[in-house]
């Protein structure tokens, strides 16, 4: 990856971006994200179970 142009881009991205322990109000942001991934596995499990 570190070879490659694409994977080269993806790294130099990664290492600008911000870090998870540096997101203040992690619950805040994250919470309604996990909520609803946490309805759709939900919604999966009674439609392909």
């Amino acid at each position: 990856m570190d070879k490659d142009p694409e994977g080269i881009e993806i790294l130099r991205n990664f290492e600008n971006s911000t870090k998870y322990e540096e997101i203040n109000n992690k619950d805040q942001l994250f919470g309604p994200i996990n909520n609803m991934l946490l309805l759709l596995e939900q919604k999966e499990v009674e439609v392909g179970g």
